[in-house]
């Protein structure tokens, strides 16, 4: 499943968690990326990749615009 994502300059997604395994990937603007004991600031160009309900939260610096790729990866 794929989420294209809109958050406007100083809006804050609070922290959250998904079943799945998920890759989130910036496509414009500047993100704060914060999860269970990290911070990290992402752009086009980089991506977060997740576990399965791992703990974050998302704070938009500037417009910003992000593709949510959830997923539920087979195990072998």
């Amino acid at each position: 499943m794929v989420t294209d994502l809109v958050i406007p300059a100083g809006k804050t997604i609070p922290t959250h968690h998904a079943p799945y395994d998920v890759l989130v990937i910036p496509i414009k603007g500047r993100i704060i990326f914060r999860g269970e004991g990290f911070e990290e600031e992402i752009a086009p160009g980089s991506f977060i990749k997740m576990t399965p309900d791992e703990p974050h939260s998302l704070e938009a610096k500037e417009d910003s615009e992000v593709f949510v790729v959830k997923s539920v990866l087979a195990k072998d």
